[in-house]
């Protein structure tokens, strides 16, 4: 039977219940703006009503390369109102990327934030199919989204376009006003059914090409009423800020969530617009949210935050911080099992004095309702989640994918495990599925199958791809996990990147690589390899800023004692009895190699979603891996890893080399 509640219902049902109340709230250097369900829900329309007066049809892709804002939403809404199908763009995208994502799925029309202007109209005339622009107005006092500084809107209006003019979507708004086909617009949504395409949500591409991914009206509504159960949500009052929506998990977890239960929306702009090594905000005094949803990176670089104000309080403060932290852990234990009575009582007058003198000040940051900070688009890692626990900040890992749409599981305050993904969400069977093809047992991993609302209509033009995942109604999700005693769901990491030793053992490298970041700061990036050999070998980033503070401990010239502390930081994680029984010592990297250059973006080492592309990292630095392998090499301390922590220390100190 074909669902017939479709995103273009919800709208008006929500206008009917919710008309007034304030729906979208966005800042800017002023304060905070707000529409209402009313305003959005008009708004949407008259540019649904342009766009059919300009002959979009059912079907026809619209393509969106812009920041987080209301006007997104509005567009994207009015999009399909039309009968359309929207393609929200990562602004991360570098050129190339965004030219093959575009040619591939040939939108009718692209609009665009001030800020990807430039990019998207130097791109825009050698697409194969030709395409119109429509530019987001530009905020007067939103610093974010400003145009180009090199560039006015007149100059770039007279800039060579072989597209023609752009449009500003203000006025396609009141042109849609002017000329409402209101009778057209009713018969487009009545003819909608929860089958048809709303969306086509591009995957990161962290594994070779991206995919496209087909999404309904069904999936995009799929798993309110289990939603809303599983995070007793209440009915009033909620607020929730999603950063980005670019990103095809936030949708169904956050903008139709929001929709269908009358929770105000808060966006913030800051973490999508600000490069990845600037310093993120830190005051949610207003809007005060309840949810509170953000990339892994977003939430790592607030805890690195917190540590730098924290130490700028000088050193006692520093130290009822740290013995806070490590009271407030073993106090919480893995967030599910209670900790003997003795360990909790042991730590609660420490973690009685860091509450009140410390951690009380670092959550008034938050506001005063936060009751749920959730990663998506990756995974939190499990030192960060306990970290923030540990002040009462309460940070839950979500298992989500661009082919299951709204979360597979989730973490609650009522009912949470570190370093688990959750329990299952009612509505979705899940299968862990062992290398023969059977179910696996409770705690042996596999490859999570998921079947259910949530899953994909299927890829655009690529049908080989569909039939490879899609097979028997279930979908095949290529990540390796597995279902603990207490019925949560771990994630080790994908199928396509497990490791093979020598000794014929598999292995997810996600799980070491975690491991070691989350047991030292001073590594920010760390990729763990192995090619059918004997022991495996890292690739490791160093952090600039606690490198340097090494560096000014030591000594210009201590390379050698610089280089004990980074491997002793490197192995801390063989010392934490959680990951001793994640992690056997066979597993271990017996030697890593310090990079002075960090694995980004621009060189496509990591994609829009900031996550690794493997492939690429490893024919990069093939010559490195192969030397770690040589005679003598086999030990971090070798004269690669000193002249790299000679030349790193160097830098860090303002030293030319």
């Amino acid at each position: 039977m074909t669902p017939r509640l479709t995103i273009a219902s919800a709208l008006t049902e929500a206008v009917r219940k919710f008309s007034n109340r304030p729906w979208l709230g966005h800042r800017t250097v002023s304060g905070w703006s707000f529409l209402s369900f009313l305003e959005v829900s008009e708004q949407a329309r008259f540019f649904a009503a342009w766009l059919v007066r300009h002959g979009i049809a059912k079907g026809d892709r619209i393509a969106l390369v812009s920041e987080t804002s209301p006007e997104w939403l509005i567009a994207q809404l009015g999009i399909i109102l039309a009968g359309a199908v929207g393609v929200p763009l990562s602004t991360r995208l570098l050129p190339a990327e965004l030219r093959l994502r575009l040619d591939h799925a040939e939108p009718r029309l692209i609009l665009v934030s001030p800020s990807q202007r430039g990019k998207t109209i130097a791109l825009a005339g050698s697409l194969a199919t030709p395409v119109s622009l429509i530019c987001f107005d530009p905020p007067e006092d939103s610093p974010s989204n400003q145009p180009d500084s090199a560039q006015t809107q007149e100059a770039a209006r007279a800039a060579e376009n072989p597209c023609g003019d752009y449009l500003l979507f203000s006025k396609c708004r009141e042109a849609g006003k002017q000329d409402f086909p209101a009778e057209e617009l009713s018969r487009i949504e009545t003819g909608m059914s929860g089958d048809d395409e709303a969306l086509i949500s591009y995957t990161p591409g962290t594994e070779g090409p991206a995919k496209a991914v087909r999404i309904s009206h069904a999936n995009y509504l799929a798993l309110d009423s289990d939603m809303f159960r599983m995070f007793n949500t209440p009915r009033m009052l909620h607020t929730m800020i999603a950063v980005p929506v670019n990103y095809c998990c936030i949708h169904p977890a956050g903008i139709s969530f929001s929709l269908l239960r009358g929770i105000p929306l808060f966006f913030s702009d800051e973490p999508e617009s600000l490069p990845h090594n600037r310093p993120l905000p830190l005051k949610l005094h207003y809007p005060n949210p309840v949810f509170f949803l953000a990339e892994p990176w977003v939430i790592e670089k607030l805890k690195r935050k917190i540590i730098r104000a924290v130490e700028k309080r000088g050193r006692f403060m520093k130290a009822l911080f740290n013995l806070g932290i490590r009271a407030g852990t073993a106090y919480y234990g893995d967030g599910f099992n209670k900790t003997p009575f003795p360990v909790r009582f042991k730590a609660w007058l420490a973690y009685y004095l860091a509450n009140r003198f410390v951690f009380a000040l670092i959550r008034r940051s938050f506001g005063c309702r936060l009751r749920l900070f959730t990663g998506g688009a990756g995974s939190v890692s499990y030192m960060d989640q306990r970290f923030f626990h540990a002040m009462g900040i309460p940070v839950f890992q979500c298992y989500a994918l661009t082919e299951t749409v709204p979360v597979i599981s989730a973490n609650i305050s009522e009912a949470h495990k570190f370093g688990s993904s959750g329990r299952v969400s009612t509505g979705v069977a899940c299968r862990i599925l062992n290398s023969g093809g059977y179910p696996s047992g409770i705690g042996e991993a596999g490859e999570i199958c998921v079947q259910g609302k949530v899953v994909m209509k299927g890829y655009f033009k690529n049908e080989e791809a569909e039939q490879n995942v899609i097979r028997d109604g279930w979908l095949y999700t290529g990540d390796m996990g597995y279902v603990d005693e207490d019925g949560f769901l771990f994630v080790t990491g994908r199928k396509s990147n497990l490791l093979v030793p020598q000794s014929g053992d598999r292995f997810s490298p996600e799980i070491i690589e975690e491991a070691i970041m989350s047991s030292s700061s001073l590594f920010r990036q760390v990729l763990v390899y192995n090619n059918r050999s004997r022991y495996s070998c890292a690739l490791t980033v160093l952090d600039e800023t606690r490198l340097a503070a090494l560096a000014a401990e030591s000594g210009r010239d201590s390379r050698g004692e610089i280089l004990g502390v980074v491997t002793d930081a490197f192995y801390a994680f063989t010392r934490s009895p959680y990951w001793q029984k994640k992690i056997p010592a066979s597993w271990k990297p017996l030697t890593f190699r310090i990079l002075e250059e960090p694995f980004c973006e621009q060189k496509g080492t990591l994609n829009s979603a900031k996550k690794m592309v493997r492939e690429r990292i490893i024919r990069s630095c093939q010559q490195i891996l192969e030397n770690m392998y040589a005679a003598g090499e086999d030990t971090p301390f070798n004269d690669a890893n000193l002249e790299a922590v000679w030349r790193l220390t160097q830098k860090t100190l303002g030293v030319k080399v």
